[in-house]
């Protein structure tokens, strides 16, 4: 679940490895091109995964059956008691996680 959320944040970040100029940085924060923030938390009943990047909306795709991407965010939320998204006034968004922390 965290690996995903983070994964997703990379992209949406608009970081690409040094050397590589063909990814443009993401729009909605452009100071922020390559951030992310990653916070972990344990509430009364769950452990909370957040994730911040630049991006104002989560992308929830629909793959076809043969595609070898877009099912990340669907998985996370089949595997979790609860996810969401929230977009602070100060830009981007963060993607959050909540599982069991029985």
């Amino acid at each position: 679940m965290a690996s995903e959320l983070v994964t997703n944040a990379i992209k949406a970040s608009g970081w690409t490895p040094p050397g590589d100029d063909a990814a443009a940085p993401a729009a909605a924060v452009p100071q922020a091109h390559g951030t992310i923030w990653i916070g972990v938390y344990r509430s009364l009943y769950d452990v909370v995964v957040e994730v911040w990047d630049p991006s104002r909306e989560p992308r929830i795709l629909t793959p076809d059956f043969d595609d070898d991407h877009g099912r990340g965010l669907w998985l996370v939320s089949q595997a979790v008691r609860r996810w969401g998204y929230r977009r602070p006034v100060t830009g981007g968004k963060w993607v959050w996680a909540a599982i069991a922390a029985d």
